[in-house]
């Protein structure tokens, strides 16, 4: 008699092949990013609201998925580019002795500058007004955006954690 699948694994196997189709659909516009789009291993991980890496994993929440997924699957392909580009920049491992919301912050800001500055019509989000000024201001001052450089730039604007 065959195994009878539970909810949980179902859902589980769902997710899995959702981020299949999320990550073959991000290499046909990023084909040189093959390696790092398929580095990370799949696991989920219902701690987590988003999608989310360590370097070596790719968190996700399998409810999350399936209900972004439904409402709006182009959200999942932005999401998982995210995570891709954290490792790309090893945003991970440089944090250093700074403060961690303010590091992650700029590493958040830095990624997600780099994303609205793609001509990807999959990955394109109209900028907030807030995110749109933000960025007039931190390019008025930094003429790379990197995330030592927005965590800086946030410090000297006497953002700090807490």
């Amino acid at each position: 008699m065959a195994h009878r699948q539970t909810q949980t694994e179902w859902e589980n196997e769902m997710c899995m092949q959702i981020l299949d189709v999320i990550r073959s659909e991000l290499y046909l516009d990023f084909r040189y990013l093959d390696m790092a789009l398929s580095a990370l291993t799949f696991s989920a991980n219902e701690q987590i609201h988003t999608l989310a890496t360590d370097g070596t994993y790719l968190f996700f929440s399998r409810e999350q998925i399936l209900r972004v997924f439904r409402n709006n699957p182009l959200f999942l392909d932005r999401a998982y580019l995210h995570s891709v580009l954290h490792c790309i920049f090893r945003h991970l491992w440089m944090r250093g002795n700074r403060e961690p919301v303010l590091w992650n912050l700029a590493c958040d800001i830095a990624v997600e500058s780099m994303i609205d500055g793609l001509l990807i019509r999959a990955l394109r989000v109209p900028p907030s007004p807030a995110r749109r000024e933000l960025y007039q201001r931190i390019q008025g001052k930094i003429p790379v955006i990197t995330a030592q450089a927005v965590y800086a730039f946030l410090q000297k604007e006497g953002l700090t954690e807490g």
